[in-house]
């Protein structure tokens, strides 16, 4: 059966190519902007390269396949669709993904979360959220918008 290990958001991430190990780069928590972007539909994306790594493990002792799907929660509420992938996790063995998206939309200041999600059994189950905040600051001070 496939497992969820971890999944952690950050701006870079990459593999080396000889030892296969990963490095996680600027986990992503809060993200300060100067500028207040215009609210629009669809909504602008901030110039900012994201990153969501998921572990998995199948312990089992046949290949598994399943889908991997990532959504963007915004401040209010509504869901965008980041990503969805099939995926192929080896008997015995673990697996990485890492989906990138070269920016971050901007629906308001706020929390917004990455939501990952694995499709099996014909259905979606959330396996991590991973919280995150945009917000405007101008002098150092970040401005709440209501």
């Amino acid at each position: 059966m496939i497992h969820h290990v971890f999944s952690v958001a950050c701006r870079y991430a990459s593999v080396d190519q000889f030892s296969n190990t990963l490095a996680l780069a600027d986990i992503l928590e809060n993200v300060q902007i100067t500028e207040r972007p215009p609210l629009s539909d669809p909504p602008v994306g901030l110039p900012i390269e994201t990153s969501v790594v998921s572990v998995w493990l199948n312990d089992g002792s046949q290949d598994e396949e399943a889908r991997l799907g990532i959504n963007l929660v915004v401040p209010d509420g509504r869901i965008l669709r980041a990503h969805e992938t099939p995926m192929t996790v080896k008997a015995g063995q673990s697996h990485r993904t890492i989906a990138k998206t070269p920016a971050l939309p901007y629906c308001g200041d706020g929390r917004y979360w990455f939501e990952v999600s694995v499709f099996r059994n014909a259905a979606w189950e959330r396996v991590a959220r991973l919280p995150f905040g945009i917000h405007v600051v101008v002098g150092g001070a970040a401005l709440t918008v209501q």
